[in-house]
C-alpha cells in the first residue's frame, strides 16, 4: 500500500506541474524574449522541486551525526538542546530511548542512543559560598568555566581527570577520577547533593543520605538513571595556583611500582609508561607527583605578586584529520623514544601552573584529529592492588609484543 500511494502522489505531481508549466509557457508568450526565457526557467525549477519533494522523505531537522573525542563510533541520533525545565520535560516525555549529553569528550559509545539531549545550554552557576568553598551550578556547566570562577578566589575542584573540558553532568554520570584517586578518591565523594528528572519527569533530590540509591547509581551511572540538572559541591582551599612537581624517570615496571608506593603521601600522581617498551626496559618511563605550591615556594616576584592568577597559555590546534598512516609502529616508537630519553636522569623539581600538571593535553585543541578519520578506541581498566603488579606486568608483554 505505500508503494501505491506514493507512486499515486508522485503521478499527480507531475501531471499538475506539467500542467502548470504549460499554462505558464502560454502565458508568457506575449512576453518579451527575455522575460520568457527567465519565467520558463523559473517554472521548470519549481516543476523539478516538486518532482523531488515527491520522491523524497522530508529530512529530520535535528538529525545529527555525532561522536565522541575517540571519533569512533559515529552515530546519527536525533539531537535535542535545552535551556529550561519545562523544554527538558517536554522531551523526555516524548522520548523512548534518549540521553542526555554534555561536551562529548568520553569515549567509546557513551551517550549515543537514538535521541540525545545536550545540556551545554543548561550552564548557569547557581550559588557560590566563598567563604566555605560551596559551589553550585546546572549541569551543562564546564569544569573550565568553574575553575575561572573558583581559582582566583583561593578554591579548587578536589577531584579533576586529565581534561578540564567536561561538564558537571558528565564528572558525575562517569564518576571520574584523577591522578588523585589514591587519597580523594573519585568526583562524588565531594557531591554534597544533586537534583535529576527521571523517566516520569518528576524531579527528584538526593545526596549521600536522601534517595541514596539513586545518588548511587547515577554517580558513574552513564546518564541511564536520568538527567542531571543540577549539583552542590565542596572544593578545597588552595594559596596559589601553581603545583610543586617532582618528575622522576622510571627504568621498567617494577621501579615504576616502587616509586608509587613511596609516593602513596603526595596528594596527586601519575605515570608515563613506553608501552612498546619491551624485555629490561619493559614498563619503562616516568612518574609525575605534586602538591599544591605554597606562596612561599613560587619561583619568581611576579607569580608571589599575583598567585592565584597564572598566566595564560599559547594553545595550538590541530587543523585537519591526520592521514592513517601517520601512526604505526615507526613512528609510535620513535616518538616514545625520543620522549623517554628527553627526560633528565635526576628528579626533575619544578613549580608549574595548574594547567600544566593537570591538562597538559587541553592546551592542544582537536588533538584526536591526529589519530585521522578513522578516529580510535581507548581501554580502561583497573586491578586490585594485590595482583596490580603480576597483572600490568602481563599486560605490559601482550602490548609489546602485538607490534
Amino acid at each position: 500500500m505505500i508503494k501505491i500511494s506514493n507512486t499515486v502522489k508522485f503521478l499527480a505531481v507531475l501531471i499538475l506541474g506539467s500542467l502548470a508549466g504549460i499554462i505558464g509557457i502560454l502565458l508568457l508568450v506575449s512576453r518579451s524574449d527575455k522575460e520568457t526565457r527567465r519565467g520558463i526557467k523559473q517554472k521548470g525549477q519549481e516543476f523539478m522541486n516538486k518532482i523531488r519533494s515527491a520522491r523524497e522523505p522530508a529530512a529530520e531537522p535535528n538529525l545529527k551525526k555525532i561522536s565522541n573525542w575517540g571519533n569512533y563510533p559515529q552515530v546519527q541520533v536525533k539531537f535535542h538542546e535545552f535551556e529550561d525545565i519545562e523544554t527538558l520535560r517536554r522531551l523526555v516525555d516524548q522520548s523512548e530511548q534518549m540521553i542526555a549529553r554534555g561536551n562529548g569528550r568520553c569515549y567509546g559509545d557513551s551517550a549515543l542512543a537514538p535521541q540525545v539531549i545536550s545540556s551545554l545550554r543548561y550552564n548557569k552557576f547557581l550559588a557560590f559560598d566563598r567563604d566555605k568553598g560551596i559551589i553550585r551550578c546546572q549541569s551543562g556547566v564546564l569544569l573550565s568555566e568553574i575553575l575561572d570562577v573558583i581559582v582566583p578566589q583561593g578554591w579548587f575542584l578536589p577531584v579533576t581527570p586529565g581534561t578540564k573540558l567536561i561538564t558537571v553532568g558528565g564528572a558525575i554520570a562517569s564518576d571520574v577520577h584523577g591522578k588523585s584517586q589514591h587519597k580523594a578518591g573519585n568526583f562524588s565523594d565531594h557531591l554534597i547533593d544533586m537534583e535529576i528528572m527521571v523517566g516520569d519527569g518528576s524531579i527528584v533530590r538526593c545526596s549521600h543520605t536522601e534517595n541514596t540509591e539513586l545518588f548511587l547509581t547515577t554517580c558513574g551511572g552513564m546518564g541511564l538513571t536520568g538527567v542531571i540538572l543540577n549539583a552542590t559541591m565542596q572544593l578545597i582551599p588552595i594559596e596559589t595556583a601553581y603545583i610543586r612537581q617532582e618528575s622522576i624517570k622510571i627504568h621498567n615496571f617494577d621501579h615504576m611500582m616502587d616509586i608509587f608506593e613511596e609516593s602513596e603521601d603526595w596528594s596527586y600522581s601519575l605515570a608515563w609508561i613506553d608501552c612498546l617498551a619491551q624485555g629490561q626496559q619493559l614498563g619503562r618511563g616516568y612518574l609525575m607527583r605534586g602538591e599544591h605550591a605554597k606562596v612561599d615556594e613560587l619561583a619568581t616576584v611576579k607569580q608571589r605578586q599575583n598567585p592565584l592568577v597564572p598566566k595564560k597559555r599559547l594553545k595550538l590546534n590541530v587543523p585537519f584529520n591526520f592521514p592513517s598512516f601517520t601512526l604505526n609502529n615507526y613512528t609510535i616508537t620513535a616518538f616514545n623514544t625520543a620522549l623517554y630519553l628527553k627526560h633528565p636522569n635526576d628528579v626533575v623539581k619544578s613549580i608549574v601552573d595548574y594547567d600544566t600538571f593537570f591538562y597538559p593535553l587541553d592546551t592542544v585543541q582537536n588533538w584526536n584529529r591526529i589519530y585521522g578519520k578513522r578516529g580510535f578506541t581507548q581501554y580502561q581498566f583497573i586491578l586490585p592492588k594485590s595482583v596490580s603488579r603480576e597483572g600490568m606486568h602481563r599486560i605490559l608483554n601482550r602490548i609489546a609484543r602485538s607490534r
